[in-house]
């Protein structure tokens, strides 16, 4: 990424003039939305309607629909604090969710659903088929990596869109769903899979086979790798939607809505905005057109914590994949 960005200033070129141009002004994006219960997800997506976005990724609860603490009285005696799972609970609950959801707001808007890898593949062949009805957009995520081969039994059963890929490393774990349509959302994470210039390669391998991308888009991900997403969006023939999360400060809706400027755009000038239309927009700056502001930075040192949602337990107490 940082050779990608060198080499765009040293031409006095945007990144994405070194892959040929953009094929498009702007990147669609989806935005998360959680909730403790149906009425606050729904205000949530309201809010963010009235701001232009059109693709929501919505889930109740955090992943699997739990939150952290000590374990519950269904858990096993002397079990560890952390985020318990009943899956079958979290179906159930995830597809009244949808039902309340698409009676109450309709099906205007493209909706996303992330399991996060949280039940038995087994489970999401049933649970994929179980949503079908809300037209997602895609389903993310419904098997381990270690399960991949569970997709092509889903895909037999169920038309709804699949995307994987986050946790990919190299071609050897992907080559085969992309050549067998296994999947319809590449997802990977640029720095993951070895930066931009593997992603690019891993983008036009996808397009021939029509496979469309959506680039892992993290809110604990550097604001210079969202904008190398951004980049290589812009000049993909075959994108389908970016992940836009976690780059503002909290209650950036709010804030943007009063035109307040946000704590990381001080830090980073020069980052891909929303421009309250459902799209990103990347400047014409040489290279990744962002910089970094120290004096701004030092204001927000970081801080050595626990990620809670890590910390994601079975029933028994073991623990499950995060």
């Amino acid at each position: 990424m940082a050779l990608w960005d060198i080499k765009g200033k040293m031409a006095n070129m945007p990144v994405y003039d070194l892959f040929g141009g953009k094929m498009r002004e702007g990147v669609p994006v989806y935005r998360h939305v959680d909730g403790a219960n149906l009425d606050e997800i729904v205000e949530n997506i309201e809010t963010y309607r009235s701001i232009g976005v059109r693709h929501l990724r919505c889930q109740c609860g955090g992943y699997g629909g739990g939150g952290y603490g000590a374990a519950p009285d269904w858990a096993a005696r002397g079990a560890q604090d952390g985020v318990y799972l009943d899956s079958k609970k979290y179906m159930r609950d995830t597809v009244k969710l949808f039902e309340g959801i698409c009676s109450r707001v309709g099906y205007e808007l493209d909706l996303v659903h992330d399991v996060h890898e949280r039940i038995h593949p087994t489970e999401a062949v049933t649970f994929v088929k179980e949503m079908e009805p809300f037209r997602l957009f895609f389903m993310e995520d419904v098997v381990p990596l270690e399960q991949v081969e569970w997709l092509d039994k889903i895909k037999q059963t169920s038309v709804t869109p699949l995307s994987q890929g986050e946790l990919f490393n190299n071609p050897a774990e992907y080559r085969k769903l992309i050549e067998n349509r296994s999947i319809d959302y590449m997802r990977v994470h640029l720095s993951q899979v070895g930066g931009i210039t593997p992603a690019r390669r891993l983008q036009q391998y996808c397009a021939q086979y029509g496979v469309r991308i959506c680039w892992h888009g993290p809110g604990d991900m550097s604001p210079l790798a969202h904008a190398a997403n951004i980049h290589i969006d812009l000049a993909a023939e075959n994108l389908g939607l970016q992940e836009w999360s976690g780059i503002e400060p909290p209650n950036f809706v709010i804030q943007k809505l009063n035109g307040v400027r946000g704590a990381l755009l001080d830090v980073f000038p020069g980052m891909p905005q929303y421009g309250n239309d459902g799209f990103v927009y990347a400047n014409d700056k040489p290279g990744l057109g962002v910089d970094l502001d120290e004096k701004e930075a030092a204001k927000y040192p970081c801080e050595n914590t626990v990620t809670t949602w890590t910390q994601t337990r079975n029933r028994d107490g073991s623990l499950q994949t995060p």
